[in-house]
């Protein structure tokens, strides 16, 4: 027997905030709360004293899935929907994949699409089931397990209807083949560039036709500033502005309020087809405005190495990539194990590419733009890193209008296939296959046809000219010489003798 709890004592939030917590410290990247569906069980709703019918109890339930989805952003774990397939119109948009048990056997695989649609996982097992469920899960764009079996229990081992290897989140080895599309004049290509840098919103660029193409997105974003252009954009962002005049950086003192606002944006950028993530001014602690507005150095770098701690840590959960443009503060440095990679600017001009040592020793990326038209590639500082340089403005890191040029070779852009489709093109195999049995019965059918068409004209008495009719006398005649004929021969030797 299941217990239910009652999802509108604020108790409920208490018990629910201490198992992510204990999720989260035991190393946990994600949760999947089970039992989501309370509205949908007449002896969970008919228990609550508050709600008095089904659809009261949907309106609770949806404001308490919500709640938990907010607070595993906000500890920096990803959380799955459970079945509860009804409300997903209500909740897609703020989970970060489904889980969902026999689908297929309830002919209800459908309405997981709009998760597939975002480009957010969609989970799969059918109980009870001997027979190969691969080729329907294919439909759905489900990563299927099925097993032999009775009830939700398993009698044997699992099937798999996915490829054991996924499309992984990691940059190739240096140099890396990137191109540039975010800094100011410049122009790059995405021919021979496997890796593009692009603001996440960038209309210019369909994230869902590079991705499938073989391009890895990393997207950029301000992690410091408020970014009003934003279309995400609320009064909540504004409210968390230092009000400084210069530049209108975050309060990093204002943690708890801004998790949920920056989860929400990095989750966006999740399902529009990012597969990594370019942090920008994380450098509050570098500009004397913010220092003073965040109450001193050490109050901001405090307030920094606390903020880039916990979205490094959430970046993660959720399977991004995560670089940090422009960063030389120990303040962001100090967790470099948790950064993928970084984007300088002059490091190798400025002879100062030494600061991201750690990431360099740990063999990790670091992507360089030099301002310099008669770049010399190479310089030895270049050995380590992946440079891209363009005849520009160093001081206000600006190209004048012409392309980046590369200090490395072209790389290759291998198309993506969907894990949770047949690699092995057998569908395409089966309507070649198809197409040519439709030929094959099409010509033996003309043939038949022939056939029955000469067989037609060769015994069918319509198809000779009509004989005249005998007379009776010449008939009579004709009867006489055929009886004289037969008596003559009956008296003729055998061909033997």
């Amino acid at each position: 027997d299941e217990y239910w709890i009652d999802i509108t004592n604020p108790k409920a939030k208490e018990l629910q905030y201490t198992r992510f917590q204990r999720a989260k410290d035991k190393g946990c990247h994600a949760v999947e709360p089970d039992n989501v569906d309370c509205y949908q069980n007449d002896a969970c709703w008919e228990a609550i004293s508050s709600v008095n019918s089904e659809s009261e109890a949907e309106v609770e339930q949806v404001k308490f899935n919500l709640w938990q989805t907010e607070t595993a952003h906000s500890l920096g774990l990803s959380i799955a929907l459970k079945n509860s397939l009804d409300l997903i119109p209500q909740l897609v948009d703020h989970y970060d994949f489904i889980i969902n048990e026999s689908c297929l056997r309830y002919n209800e695989c459908g309405k997981m699409t709009p998760f597939y649609e975002q480009n957010k996982a969609v989970f799969h097992v059918e109980y009870r089931s001997s027979t190969d469920r691969c080729p329907e899960a294919a439909e759905f764009h489900m990563a299927t397990k099925y097993c032999p079996g009775s009830g939700s229990t398993c009698s044997s081992d699992w099937v798999n209807c996915f490829e054991a290897s996924v499309i992984e989140s990691v940059l190739p080895p240096s140099p890396v083949p990137w191109a540039e599309f975010t800094v100011e004049g410049s122009k790059d290509t995405l021919e021979g560039h496997p890796v593009l840098v692009i603001d996440l919103d960038d209309d210019s660029k369909n994230k869902n036709e590079l991705v499938p193409a073989g391009h890895q997105l990393l997207c950029e974003i301000s992690a410091g500033a408020v970014e009003a252009f934003r279309p995400d954009h609320t009064a909540s962002w504004s409210a968390l502005s230092l009000g400084t005049a210069g530049y209108d950086w975050i309060d990093l003192g204002k943690l708890e309020e801004i998790k949920p606002l920056i989860s929400q944006r990095l989750m966006r950028l999740k399902t529009e087809g990012c597969q990594g993530l370019v942090l920008t001014d994380l450098t509050c602690n570098e500009d004397d405005e913010c220092v003073v507005a965040s109450g001193g150095q050490a109050a901001a770098d405090s307030k920094l190495s606390a903020y880039a701690e916990w979205l490094l840590d959430y970046t993660s959960s959720i399977g991004l990539m995560t670089g940090v443009r422009g960063v030389t503060s120990t303040s962001v440095l100090a967790h470099s194990s948790k950064i993928d990679f970084a984007i300088s600017s002059s490091c190798v001009g400025n002879g100062n590419c030494a600061i991201l040592s750690a990431l360099m020793n740990d063999n990790k990326p670091i992507l360089n733009l030099e301002f310099s038209g008669d770049f010399d590639c190479d310089k030895p500082e270049n050995v380590n890193v992946s440079t891209k340089f363009c005849d520009g403005d160093a001081a206000l890191e600006t190209c004048n209008g012409n392309e980046w040029k590369d200090c490395f070779p072209p790389g290759e852009v291998i198309p993506w296939t969907d894990p949770t489709t047949d690699t092995n093109n057998d569908d395409d195999d089966d309507d070649a296959f198809n197409w040519l049995k439709f030929f094959l019965y099409l010509v033996l059918a003309i043939i038949a046809l022939v056939l029955c068409f000469v067989a037609y004209r060769k015994f069918s008495p319509r198809g000779k000219p009509a004989l005249p009719p005998k007379p009776a006398q010449a008939a009579r005649q004709e009867s006489s010489w055929i009886a004289n004929a037969m008596s003559t021969s009956a008296n003729l030797p055998s061909p033997a003798a």
